[in-house]
């Protein structure tokens, strides 16, 4: 009489050829006259019955320690991959935005169309693209420019990219905070920015800066908002922005007087484009990275080694 599947010797047996014999699952279902489902859940038991003890023998390379311990604390939320990388010449932004370079050469496809949002880290992205496999199909600026500000700009950097990869560029030509909602929907109905809205619609892959909320942030600098907004902003409970779309730890929208006034792409929108990369450098961007993965607007992010020491330093335990 055949052994029942679950018997404790037919489990060992499988373990033998799978992890010190070396056959495959296939082989192993043949021999046995299973399928191969059914050998998959022999070797599951073998672990859960501690027949088979797993271990990796060669300690993690530190970054690779540091991606796996966010993936496993953040993947509820919908973050797919955390990319670390290693500071060089004490500039860690241009070592993420090289990284994004390299992540877009080897997974841009051609029915790809890009969105791009901005930063100071983002603008470099263009500084580190060599030719690519595949161009996506369009380059579309998610939010409107932030004039006075040269090392963040979305239009630029959509332009640069544009060229880079020899693809249409679909531009927002107005700032991303008008003087009042009255100008927003004005301008709402130029042909160049309706046609634009439209494509950011089918986007399908984008890129991301992280803002914090401090004095310093660029639409302070850049004169859009005051001192006192962002104050204001703070209080309500705001830790970072996405494109002028601030958030708080737990990623809730936060109000702002602006909102109103913006030409942007809304967060309700972006968490529905497939893959968004968010790309940020620096520890004090903890508490911001952390609320736009809770909020599920990352798929993936792309951060230096401070920052992601910084966010396991926040996992409980």
């Amino acid at each position: 009489m055949p052994r029942e599947k679950n018997n404790d010797d037919l489990v060992l047996k499988a373990a033998t050829l799978y992890y010190v014999n070396g056959n495959t699952q296939e082989q192993i279902a043949r021999k046995f006259g299973f399928s191969r489902p059914t050998v998959v859940r022999l070797l599951k038991q073998a672990r859960e019955k501690g027949f088979v003890e797993i271990k990796i023998t060669k300690e993690l390379p530190h970054t690779t320690r540091l991606e796996t311990l966010i993936e496993a604390e953040f993947g509820d939320h919908g973050l797919l991959e955390v990319i670390v990388v290693e500071n060089y010449d004490n500039d860690p932004k241009a070592a993420v935005a090289e990284r994004a370079a390299v992540y877009l050469m080897q997974n841009l496809r051609k029915d790809h169309i890009l969105g791009i949002g901005w930063s100071s880290t983002l603008m470099q992205i263009p500084d580190f693209m060599r030719k690519c496999k595949y161009a996506p199909k369009r380059v579309v600026q998610l939010g409107g420019y932030v004039g006075g500000i040269a090392s963040a700009n979305a239009q630029d950097i959509s332009l640069r990219l544009g060229l880079n990869f020899g693809a249409p560029v679909d531009s927002l030509p107005a700032p991303v905070i008008l003087s009042s909602p009255a100008v927003r929907d004005s301008l709402l109905t130029d042909p160049v920015i309706k046609n634009t809205l439209q494509w950011v619609e089918k986007c399908n892959i984008g890129l991301v800066g992280i803002g914090d909320v401090t004095t310093q942030s660029t639409l302070v600098r850049a004169g859009y908002i005051t001192e006192s907004d962002m104050s204001q902003v703070s209080r309500q409970g705001a830790v970072g922005d996405i494109l002028s779309h601030y958030y708080t730890i737990d990623g809730t929208e936060v109000s702002t007087p602006w909102q109103e006034s913006m030409i942007s792409i809304d967060l309700a929108q972006l968490k529905k484009i497939d893959n968004i990369i968010g790309v940020a450098a620096g520890a004090s961007k903890v508490s911001s990275m952390i609320g736009a993965i809770r909020g599920g607007i990352l798929n993936r992010v792309i951060i230096d080694v401070a920052l992601a020491e910084a966010l396991v330093d926040q996992i409980p335990g």
